[in-house]
C-alpha cells in the first residue's frame, strides 16, 4: 500500500511539473511559427549535414544567407514526412526577416536551377510557384491554429490570418 501511494504521489508531482514545461515550450514554439510568418522572407538553403539532436531527433542541418551573413540551423526529418532530402542540395527556406536565426527550412520544397532567377536579388516575400506557397501558407496555418499546439497559448484562429483565407477551407 504504502509502495501505490508512493508511485501516485510522484505520478502527480511528475503530472504537476510537466504541465508547465509543456506550456511554456509550446508557446516558444509557437512564437517562432507566428514570427517566421508575420516577417516572412523566402530564399534558397543548403542542406550541408545529417545529425541528431538533443534529445536523439534526425535532423538537416542546413544554411542560408540573408544581407551577406550566413546562417545555420537545422530542422527535423518528421516535420516534413513526405520529404527524401539529400545532402548538397537546395531546399526552400523560410525566416524571419527581423531575426533570420528563426528559419524552417522546407525539405519537401527543392529548389531546381530553373528556380534560381526569383533569388538573383536575394530573398523574396511570396514565392510564384503557386504549389510551393500554398505548401508553405499551409504549414503556418497548420501549426499555429490546429492540432496539439490549438490547446496552448497563444491562441490563433484561422480569421487571425485573412491573407489565407483561400486555405481555410482545405
Amino acid at each position: 500500500m504504502k509502495i501505490l501511494k508512493k508511485i501516485l504521489k510522484n505520478l502527480l508531482i511528475f503530472i504537476l511539473l510537466s504541465i508547465p514545461l509543456i506550456f511554456i515550450a509550446t508557446y516558444h514554439t509557437k512564437s517562432k511559427y507566428y514570427s517566421e510568418f508575420s516577417n516572412m522572407r523566402i530564399n534558397v538553403a543548403t542542406y550541408y549535414e545529417w545529425g541528431t539532436g538533443g534529445r536523439g531527433a534526425s535532423q538537416a542541418r542546413y544554411f542560408f544567407i540573408s544581407n551577406g551573413k550566413k546562417y545555420k540551423s537545422a530542422t527535423t526529418f518528421a516535420t516534413f514526412e513526405d520529404a527524401n532530402p539529400r545532402v548538397n542540395k537546395n531546399y526552400i527556406v523560410v525566416y524571419n526577416a527581423k531575426n533570420p536565426k528563426r528559419s524552417t527550412m522546407f525539405l519537401n520544397l527543392p529548389v531546381h536551377d530553373s528556380m534560381r532567377q526569383y533569388f538573383r536579388g536575394g530573398s523574396i516575400d511570396k514565392i510564384p510557384i503557386e504549389y510551393y506557397q500554398r505548401t508553405i501558407d499551409s504549414f503556418y496555418l497548420r501549426r499555429l491554429t490546429t492540432g496539439f499546439n490549438s490547446y496552448f497559448p497563444p491562441y490563433y484562429k484561422k480569421e487571425d490570418f485573412p491573407e489565407l483565407e483561400y486555405l481555410w477551407k482545405e
